[in-house]
């Protein structure tokens, strides 16, 4: 491997390790003032703006590596470079790939889990004529369950008591539930959550964001025509099924995740407020995407200065 290949992967594993250290800080900082304001109610009930503060530890050093230190080193640091990394900086890159590979090992047990305990209930399941966007299978044991699993090939389970305690108009709703958990990719969000559970803080937050998913899907399975009143009866009829052990620590989307009464609660009463109201009116995917665009184009015309900047910053780590 020549300098220039080595050199240039120490710098990014290095700068990687420094970013994500930064952020995580960030994280555990941002959320504790909150907590002292007695603003984390008001973020729970923000999926997305939750969603970007917790993976900020893993998205701010892949963006800050892919974006503006790879892309700098590569335009102006020549190929015959004899520059040597020091000791420290090395040492962090070596930080770097351990954790990647903490994360990445955490991501295949996780997938693996869940794979064997789909590949189980598909043994004893039966298929279900209930229209969805995913297949629907009914399950024996457990009875109580209704849930997504999977990530490629995601199938929908239900036990047989809770088809037997649901009438059709309860039911309707609480599969169109879980099909917006699909069409959110929450079971994806939840691998890259469970990876990166790097403390009480990160584990405080994923309780949050368990509860933020969860009105989230209510609310797209209301405004996909589903009634507040059935889907709420539905919930509380699973809420009382849910006496046993806890289920299999899987990537699953729950119609009831186990998460507590206070959780529930909060859902009932979004509900309430759904049926009295209308649904909540959420972030429309243009002005999401407007925004992607508008980050992106102003990247593109600060580009030059910004990876000049860049490699001076890189100048600064390697001498």
């Amino acid at each position: 491997m020549s300098s220039f290949v080595s050199l240039c992967l120490v710098v990014c594993f290095a700068v990687a390790a420094l970013s994500c250290s930064a952020a995580v800080a960030a994280v555990e900082t941002t959320w504790a003032l909150l907590r002292v304001i007695g603003r984390t109610e008001e973020l729970n009930r923000n999926y997305l703006a939750l969603f970007v503060l917790r993976t900020l530890p893993v998205s701010a050093p892949a963006a800050i590596v892919l974006f503006a230190m790879l892309p700098s080193f590569m335009l102006f640091e020549p190929r015959q470079t004899t520059e040597r990394a020091e000791w420290w900086l090395i040492a962090l890159a070596i930080c770097s790939l351990l954790a990647l590979t903490f994360v990445s090992v955490r991501i295949i047990l996780l997938l693996l889990a869940s794979w064997r305990t789909q590949r189980n209930w598909l043994r004893s399941a039966s298929k279900l004529d209930i229209p969805a966007t995913i297949p629907v299978y009914a399950l024996d044991s457990p009875g109580a369950l209704v849930a997504v699993v999977g990530l490629f090939f995601p199938r929908m389970f239900i036990g047989k008591l809770v088809l037997e305690a649901l009438t059709p108009e309860e039911l309707q709703p609480a599969v169109a539930h879980e099909c917006a958990h699909v069409r959110s990719l929450d079971n994806l969000k939840q691998i890259v959550l469970r990876a990166t559970r790097f403390s009480r803080t990160f584990a405080r937050m994923d309780h949050a964001l368990c509860n933020a998913a969860e009105i989230s899907a209510d609310n797209c399975a209301i405004m996909a025509g589903a009634s507040p009143l059935d889907l709420g009866s539905a919930i509380l009829k699973v809420a009382r099924m849910k006496t046993g052990p806890a289920l299999l620590p899987i990537t699953a989307s729950h119609l009831v995740p186990q998460v507590g009464t206070s959780a529930l609660r909060v859902r009932i009463e979004h509900l309430e407020a759904a049926l009295e109201n209308g649904p909540t009116q959420q972030t429309s995917r243009y002005s999401r995407w407007f925004v992607v665009g508008a980050v992106l184009a102003a990247y593109a015309v600060t580009l030059p200065l910004f990876l000049t900047l860049c490699h001076k910053l890189t100048e600064v780590l390697v001498r």
